[in-house]
C-alpha cells in the first residue's frame, strides 16, 4: 500500500508502511516503473534495534535533493517499540545520511504516537509531523532540526481533533474501525493534513476527519517560550475541505488536498468551495500528494479504508496500487 511520495528531479520516491504486509522495504524509489528498495535493503530492514527504517508514512523532498522518511514504527498498526519513531534525512545527490532525530516518549510517546506527514520549513531550520495519537492526544511536533528538540505544540487543541459528528463515508458505505476488544466504532481520525507556505510563516493543517482547514503562524510553533493557550487562540480557520489525508502547496502558493471519499484531488482557496483538480473512479481514498512546479502533482492511492481493521476484519483491497502523475496545465 503506497503511502507518502517524495520527487526529486526525475526521481520518484514512494512510502509503503508495514501496516499490513512485511515488504522487502518501507521505502522505494521508482527506477523505469519498478520499486527498488531505497537507500538500501539494508536500511529498509526493519530491525529497529539496528537503526533500520521500519515502517515510513510520510516523506517530504526539500530544495536541496534531501528526502526526509518519517518512520512512526508501527508493524501492523502496533505500538512502536520505545526509541524506534524516528525522521532519517537522505541525500539523494551525495546518496549519505546527514540528519536523524529519535523521537523520545516525552516527543512521541511509542504507544500512543502516530506520527504522520512532515514539512520541512528551510527559512527557518524546522521540521512540522502532524501526530495524529493513535491512543495518545493529537498534536503538532516542531522539531528544531540544528539542536535536534522536538516539542508537542496544540496539543489537544480543538483544531487538531476530528469532528465526532463527521462519518466518514468511502464507496458509499461508513467506514469503522475494528478495536481489539472486537467492539467496532466510526472511524475518526485526528491532526493528519499538513502544509506549509512557500515562505515558512504559515502552517496548514486539519483533521481527517472534519471539513476545516486550519492555519497558524509558524512563528508561535517555533518559539518555545508562548503559551499553549497562546497558540490555540492563534489558529485561524482558513477555508473548507473534504475530508483529506495529503496536502501539497504548490510554489505559487496554491493549496492542494485529497478528498478520500471520493477519489480526488482539490485546490482549496479562503471564502471559496474545494475545487475538483483531478478525479478518477479508480482512485481509491488517495493518500498523499507532491506538487512539483506550479502545474505538476503526483498522488499514491492507497485503498487505506479497504484494509482488514477498517474493513470489519475483511481485506477488501484488490491490487494493484497506483501512483498517479497528473499535469494541471496540460494533458491528465
Amino acid at each position: 500500500m503506497p503511502s507518502g511520495v517524495a520527487v526529486v528531479g526525475d526521481r520518484v520516491f514512494v512510502a509503503m508502511p508495514r501496516w499490513v504486509e512485511d515488504g522487502a522495504a518501507t521505502v522505494f524509489e521508482l527506477v523505469d516503473g519498478v520499486p527498488v528498495p531505497y537507500p538500501s535493503a539494508e536500511l529498509n530492514s526493519g530491525d529497529a534495534a539496528s537503526g533500520a527504517l521500519v515502517s515510513v508514512n510520510g516523506l517530504h523532498a526539500d530544495s536541496r535533493g534531501w528526502l526526509w522518511m518519517l518512520d512512526n514504527a508501527r508493524v501492523d498498526l502496533r505500538p512502536a517499540a520505545p526509541g524506534a519513531p524516528k525522521l532519517v534525512v537522505w541525500d539523494t545527490v551525495e546518496e549519505r545520511e546527514v540528519f536523524r532525530y529519535a523521537f523520545d516518549e516525552a516527543s512521541a510517546p511509542a504507544a500512543g504516537a502516530f506520527l504522520n506527514d512532515v514539512v520541512v520549513d528551510e527559512p527557518h531550520g524546522f521540521a512540522y509531523i502532524s501526530e495524529t495519537g493513535m491512543g495518545g492526544t493529537p498534536c503538532i511536533l516542531a522539531l528544531e532540526v540544528p539542536r535536534g528538540v522536538a516539542r508537542r505544540v496544540l496539543v489537544g487543541a480543538p483544531s487538531v481533533l476530528p469532528d465526532p459528528d463527521y462519518t466518514l463515508t468511502v464507496d458509499g458505505a461508513p467506514v469503522t474501525v475494528t478495536r481489539p476488544d472486537g467492539s467496532v466504532a466510526p472511524w475518526h481520525v485526528a491532526v493528519n493534513t499538513l502544509g506549509l507556505d512557500p515562505a515558512g510563516d504559515w502552517l496548514y493543517f486539519g483533521p481527517l476527519s472534519g471539513t476545516t482547514l486550519y492555519r497558524v503562524p509558524t512563528l508561535l510553533l517555533r518559539d518555545a517560550a508562548v503559551s499553549e493557550e497562546a497558540r490555540a487562540a492563534a489558529v485561524e480557520a482558513y477555508a473548507e475541505k473534504p475530508a483529506s489525508d495529503g496536502m501539497a502547496v504548490a510554489p505559487n502558493g496554491e493549496l492542494f488536498v485529497t478528498d478520500v471519499e471520493h477519489g480526488a484531488v482539490v485546490r482549496v482557496r479562503a471564502g471559496a468551495p474545494p475545487e475538483v483538480v483531478v478525479e478518477d473512479e479508480s482512485m481509491s481514498f488517495p493518500v498523499a500528494i507532491e506538487a512539483v512546479g506550479d502545474g505538476t502533482l503526483w498522488i499514491t492511492s492507497s485503498q487505506l479504508h479497504a484494509m482488514p481493521i477498517l474493513h470489519g476484519g475483511v481485506d477488501g483491497r484488490t491490487p494493484p496500487y497506483y501512483v498517479w502523475r497528473a499535469d494541471l496545465l496540460g494533458a491528465p
